[in-house]
């Protein structure tokens, strides 16, 4: 289980100047150390991300769907 540490976990780092800090860092390390995201880095092709959104919760996959193997070529 992935448990995210985020700056605003932290009121005494949430309240100094570290977070204004961190938002000078490029995109990939300023998601990773304010929001606790291991997901993103430096030269991702999709940075936009966000598993909240474009992941979905497991289901079981029915029988009716025509599926011959399942594979990511990307």
């Amino acid at each position: 289980m992935f448990i995210p540490a985020r700056l605003s976990d932290d009121p005494y780092l949430a309240n100094m100047d570290y977070g204004r800090t961190l938002d000078a860092f490029i995109e990939a390390d300023r998601k990773t150390l304010k929001e606790g995201r291991e997901d993103v880095y430096a030269g991702a092709v999709f940075s936009e991300w966000n598993p909240r959104l474009h992941v979905c919760r497991p289901f079981p996959i029915p029988e009716a769907w025509p599926m011959w193997r399942g594979a990511d070529d990307g």
